[in-house]
């Protein structure tokens, strides 16, 4: 019955569209505390622009928070956010569109199926353009696939490609469930406390673009990211979700294609 009502291009437009006010209510009734939000501002004045980065399971608010009435008025406000092709991804592009978020589509090659090409090459080179005409991108490094919380080496990957710093963006509520899906994901409810936190932001080394330095950097950007979201669960007493099994190890990304990038 979903998958049939996903192919209804209305039906996708009116579910992003319910979704984002939904956001938006959940976002403007919570009582926020906010961690690294000086550190982020600072980096998001800046003359370069970076990387956003978020779990698949803190979707929700990642948008709210980046229009947030409390930054300041020089911050870069454009940003382009990676979303997969499938159909889950078309009702997420359509709730991202109220927020004045640009939608790149593209998924990376599923191994179970290399036959079929999602985008992702064309993807990584929009981003790449994104970032270097001095706009942000937003990524989700362990989508749509997962394992959960586990950085793909695309971000890396883009980041090392760019010179992009990586903002890593962390958030969590006390009145919101988490889902039995593969991201854990937190489904907020209005009238509670949050908390939002920014990491430090992750620098590629200049230069860096052999596969260790690409595995270097996907593996800070994991931690740093680990560390925001779960930062964020303690300070609202919950108990932090954990990452899946670390996976083993795979060949970095040829930067110059992207296959390896992940999407929300």
């Amino acid at each position: 019955m979903l998958k049939k009502l996903l192919q209804s291009p209305a039906a996708v437009w009116l579910l992003g569209r319910v979704a984002a006010l939904y956001i938006r209510l959940v976002y403007r009734t919570t009582r926020w505390e906010r961690a690294g939000w000086a550190e982020a501002e600072a980096a998001r004045s800046a003359d370069d622009a970076g990387v956003l980065c978020f779990w698949h399971g803190r979707i929700a608010e990642s948008a709210a928070v980046w229009r947030d009435r409390r930054w300041s008025k020089d911050v870069k406000r454009d940003v382009t956010i990676l979303i997969s092709s499938n159909r889950d991804g078309a009702v997420i592009a359509s709730a991202m569109k109220p927020f004045d978020i640009d939608v790149v589509r593209g998924s990376a090659t599923n191994k179970k199926k290399a036959q079929k090409a999602k985008g992702g090459v064309s993807a990584f080179r929009s981003l790449i353009k994104t970032l270097r005409s001095g706009k942000w991108a937003a990524i989700t490094p362990d989508g749509p696939r997962g394992p959960r919380m586990r950085a793909q080496a695309g971000v890396a990957a883009l980041a090392a490609t760019t010179g992009a710093p990586v903002l890593p963006l962390g958030w969590s509520v006390t009145n919101g469930k988490l889902l039995g899906s593969w991201d854990r994901f937190l489904l907020p409810r209005p009238f509670g406390r949050g908390a939002i936190v920014f990491g430090p932001l992750v620098r590629p080394e200049p230069g860096a673009r052999s596969e260790a330095d690409i595995e270097a950097l996907r593996r800070r950007i994991e931690e740093g990211l680990i560390a925001a979201t779960q930062e964020a669960d303690r300070l609202l007493g919950r108990t932090p979700v954990e990452p899946d099994p670390e996976p083993a190890p795979e060949p970095a990304p040829d930067t110059a294609d992207g296959r390896a990038l992940e999407t929300a």
